[in-house]
């Protein structure tokens, strides 16, 4: 099973990589620059694409909450620079950065919205900065996008991409743990994270969007299929090599935290007791292991491509920049980033008093349904074993944020994103333990 699991998630990953590549070279190859450049004056005229990295957005959010700063990036991206190899476009993956100073001379540092906006307002716009670390596979939406709208349209699409598909999976959800579901998921979402800011930020939207879209999916599939399939785990593994193609290292625990989760409430239908436990979280992890995986194998991919085309040499001074953590400023500012859960906490407490209040209120209202459950004599083991494993997932982000935890810290804004979890699994495995008690004990 495992031999087999291995191969169809192998053969799966050459596809994809295939198809990756087939889609950026297409993107680059038949998108009109010319359109895109005109598109982008009339969001300057719109005020919908400003000088500024992080604006306020119109529902309060700022800083890294309205990261227009990763969206600026985006829309300079091979802009104007035809006159490289496709190859090249593809694998440097160049965007317009500052050409006078050449101290910030640096992907991800400087000020790439107010380079953009002078770039085009001189007319002097061709995209030279290398921005190798990622896929940036947001191309294939953006650019086809951008040759026909304007920021402010696009924006609509975004808006309806991502909260249709946050509603697909939170309506998959409520199979499971009924129509309490919707509040028990939207209102986390909607109060401790930039939920409505987020479709203003193509680059943001898109990824998020995909992470709820393949939750969905995968949950459908174990509703069919169980989740020890081929097919299961299969597409467990692509979506997590999807994912590191069309985002900017945005959130990547939050999908398999959500897939963990329904693994083990789904295999808690059964009723096992204490025993069945750790069978439910073995599960879990080997699809976190797949999902992450599958992440992995393309962000490596990645680097071994732009290493064929660009040299091997130039690459790995890239690489070693980013795995030490040195471009980021808290490397050096901050003493306390080393110690160990530091991370986790500043990320936490960047989601403000919101997410703490309402964490402890989740925990509280589970409390009250074992509390209630068991003055009403209905209280089994396997219901507490249910909750506490359904709790397990919470230790992938927190996983994440403390091995990430340069990146984490340094942008902490949207990070937070991925600690909405603690409120809604708290929620979940409440409702999950008032369905499962409507059933009489077993042995009555």
């Amino acid at each position: 099973m495992v031999w087999r699991t291995v191969a169809v998630c192998s053969l799966s990953f050459v596809a994809l990589l295939a198809v990756f590549i087939g889609l950026l070279l297409s993107t680059l190859l038949f998108i009109d620059d010319a359109r895109i450049i005109e598109n982008l004056k009339k969001s300057i005229d719109e005020k919908a694409l400003t000088v500024e990295n992080y604006p306020k957005s119109p529902f309060g959010h700022e800083g890294h909450g309205f990261d227009m700063f990763s969206e600026c990036v985006g829309l300079g991206l091979n802009l104007s620079n035809d006159d490289q190899s496709l190859m090249y476009r593809l694998a440097a993956a160049p965007y317009i950065g500052p050409k006078h100073n050449s101290s910030l001379a640096i992907a991800g540092t400087g000020t790439p919205c107010a380079d953009l906006v002078e770039a085009i307002r001189s007319g002097n716009v061709k995209a030279a900065l290398p921005y190798l670390r990622f896929w940036h596979g947001y191309q294939v939406y953006l650019r086809p996008m951008l040759s026909f709208l304007s920021l402010t349209h696009i924006r609509r699409l975004n808006a309806m991409l991502l909260y249709a598909s946050l509603l697909l999976v939170t309506y998959g959800l409520s199979w499971w743990f009924g129509p309490w579901t919707f509040g028990a998921v939207l209102i986390p979402f909607a109060s401790v994270t930039d939920l409505f800011t987020v479709p203003l930020v193509t680059v943001h939207a898109l990824s998020l969007a995909w992470t709820f879209s393949s939750v969905a999916i995968i949950l459908y599939l174990i509703q069919r299929r169980g989740d020890a399939g081929i097919t299961v785990l299969s597409v467990v593994f692509s979506s997590g090599a999807i994912t590191n193609f069309v985002s900017f290292l945005f959130n990547p625990p939050l999908a398999p935290a959500l897939i963990a989760f329904v693994i083990i409430a789904q295999s808690s239908k059964s009723g096992d007791t204490w025993k069945g436990s750790w069978h439910k979280v073995t599960r879990a992890g080997f699809a976190v292991g797949l999902w992450f995986s599958g992440f992995a194998a393309a962000w490596i991919a990645k680097w071994v491509i732009a290493g064929f085309v660009l040299g091997f040499s130039d690459v790995a001074g890239d690489l070693t920049v980013v795995a030490s953590g040195k471009r980021y400023f808290n490397y050096m500012m901050m003493a306390d980033i080393y110690h160990i859960f530091y991370p986790t906490l500043f990320v936490a407490w960047f989601g403000g008093k919101q997410l703490w209040v309402e964490t402890a209120a989740s925990y509280a209202i589970a409390g009250m349904v074992l509390a209630r459950l068991a003055i009403l004599r209905r209280l089994q083991m396997s219901q507490i074993a249910d909750f506490l494993t359904m709790q397990v997932p919470l230790i992938v982000p927190v996983i994440w944020v403390e091995l990430m935890r340069y990146h984490s810290v340094e942008h902490a804004g949207f990070v937070v994103r991925s600690f909405v979890v603690f409120p809604i699994f708290a929620l979940l495995a409440s409702l999950a333990l008032m369905h499962k008690s409507r059933a009489p004990p077993s042995g009555s």
